[in-house]
């Protein structure tokens, strides 16, 4: 589990820290970008993260963005929802984590994303 990089895309800073602070004490380094430009965080991706989680938008292209660049640099993904949307979203490889949620849940979803025991 030690030294894999994961990216936090949020709109939410509050919850974002509260995120990074739990996977940074499972031994995870993270990093938090919001997701107000694909450029940034097309940016950030190519230093060489291992999961991305991310919350409904990135720029206007929404969920879309999100999926071509899980495809693009071959990222396992966990996408945040705070309301039961009629998301299709495993087929593409994500992972879905409804808000709220607790600390065992984002520490075994990200476990099963990354595939560590």
């Amino acid at each position: 589990m030690k030294n894999k990089n994961i990216l936090i895309v949020i709109e939410n800073g509050i919850i974002g820290l509260d995120i990074r602070k739990q996977l940074n004490g499972y031994g995870y380094n993270t990093e938090i970008l919001n997701p107000a430009s694909k450029q940034k965080i097309e940016e950030a991706l190519k230093k060489g993260f291992q999961l991305m989680i991310i919350e409904k938008q990135i720029e206007d292209k929404g969920i879309t963005a999100a999926i071509q660049l899980a495809r693009k640099y071959n990222l396992p993904t966990i996408y945040l929802s705070t309301e039961n949307e009629p998301l299709d979203l495993e087929k593409h490889g994500f992972r879905i984590l409804m808000m709220p949620f607790g600390e065992d849940d984002l520490k075994e979803i990200v476990r099963m994303a990354l595939g560590d025991n």
